[in-house]
């Protein structure tokens, strides 16, 4: 996978890492993997406009940014509404995954475990993606893009997570966390 300072030299339609830096512009040595594509997209004010997405995967979350044609604006999508992903596999597999818009304009999907095996699946397959307000009574907010999937293994701090079948793991984390923040506060 070709690593690349900045995301003017992203190249379309193909995974990338992306070297992060701190504050100051100083390389830290981390990098995010980082897929650009193009689709389309309709809501009220738009039919079948160019839309540009950038997709980041971050560890346990995806996150996919969605701009007008010419990276320019970052389209916001209403947060207090519900989102989905839906897919589409090049075997006709359908998939739906629940999506959180952030007040900052970008789009998560946060610990779903069949996104992450479905974006490391190894095979390099075109996916058709459709991000859909699911209140939207007229059926016209939709986000339509396609990306490819990924090789190799997702994470090793999530790959831990999704090894336990149970929800155990879960709330000995959450229980870890709450007891230390308790104990921070006192």
């Amino acid at each position: 996978m070709k690593t690349i300072t900045s995301l003017v030299e992203a190249p379309i339609g193909e995974w990338f890492k992306l070297e992060t830096v701190d504050e100051f512009g100083d390389p830290t040595g981390k990098t995010v993997d980082i897929f650009k594509c193009e689709g389309t997209f309709n809501n009220s004010d738009e039919y079948e406009s160019l839309l540009r997405v950038t997709i980041k995967d971050v560890n346990g979350a995806v996150i996919l940014f969605l701009n007008n044609e010419n990276f320019s604006n970052l389209i916001i999508l209403r947060e207090h509404e519900l989102w989905e992903l839906r897919t589409k596999q090049s075997d006709g597999t359908k998939r739906k995954y629940v999506a959180f818009a952030s007040p900052s304009g970008q789009v998560e999907i946060h610990d779903d475990t069949y996104f992450k095996d479905l974006l490391y699946n190894g095979k390099k397959e075109k996916v058709e993606a459709r991000l859909i307000n699911t209140q939207d009574i007229t059926g016209l907010e939709v986000y339509a893009f396609s990306f490819i999937t990924k090789t190799g293994t997702p994470p090793i701090i999530r790959r831990e997570y999704e090894s336990s079948k149970s929800g155990c793991a879960k709330i000995i984390i959450t229980a870890a966390l709450l007891i230390t923040l308790t104990i921070f506060i006192i």
